[in-house]
């Protein structure tokens, strides 16, 4: 993944907790000029999100690809089997 431009904000992120990466709660909004995926190129990709204990609730989620403007679905339930950090 190759990211162009990019900018965003954030707001009580806890985004590693017991050792554990995640966005585990806050919000952020981030926003490129351009990206890749996969080897598929993307213009202006937009991401906005809230999380709690258990839940991502993506409120934005889109981009433009060489033939058509892509939104998934807004809501995404966490794994609990993530990567533990060591110190």
């Amino acid at each position: 993944m190759a990211v162009t431009a990019l900018d965003g904000y954030g707001a009580n992120l806890t985004l590693v907790t017991d050792h554990k990466w995640g966005v585990w709660s806050g919000s952020a909004n981030l926003n490129a000029a351009a990206a890749t995926f996969n080897r598929v190129d993307v213009r202006r990709p937009s991401l906005a999100l809230t999380a709690n204990s258990s839940t991502v609730n993506i409120s934005e989620l889109s981009a433009f690809t060489e033939k058509a403007f892509w939104k998934p679905p807004p809501v995404f339930h966490k794994r609990h089997n993530v990567r533990h950090i060591s110190a």
